[in-house]
């Protein structure tokens, strides 16, 4: 059998193959999430959101905004305390409202704990 024979049922193959795929694949939330950032926001976004702080008329706190903020925010690593057992407790920065801000989180089995959400200069 010559290549281009072998080229055209292995492009038959692969296209019947990547069309079977996306028809399983169309109505699930699936992701791939390779890099350590990417997971950790993941499994912070399946959980229940609390916050531990007062609610004042000037700073209103709503679970959307921080859901928006920890979507398009960055995990900052040497910040985080990732060694402890129980919850381990992460530090996101990114931007809100054309302001970078970070925001401190504890990140235990069925909750996240948010901590801090301030400024930074």
């Amino acid at each position: 059998m010559s290549f281009l024979k072998r080229l055209v049922y292995y492009s038959f193959g692969f296209f019947i193959g990547a069309i079977i795929l996306s028809f399983i694949f169309s109505g699930k939330k699936t992701t791939c999430n390779y890099s350590p950032n990417d997971r950790v926001i993941a499994d912070i976004l399946k959980k229940k959101l609390v916050h531990n702080f007062n609610i004042d008329g000037n700073n209103f706190i709503d679970s959307t905004r921080f859901i928006e903020f920890i979507k398009s925010a960055k995990v900052n690593f040497s910040q985080s305390n990732t060694k402890v057992d129980s919850c381990k407790i992460y530090t996101l920065s990114g931007y809100e409202n054309g302001l970078k801000k970070n925001l401190k989180l504890e990140n235990c089995k069925k909750k996240v704990i948010i901590l801090e959400f301030n400024n930074i200069n």
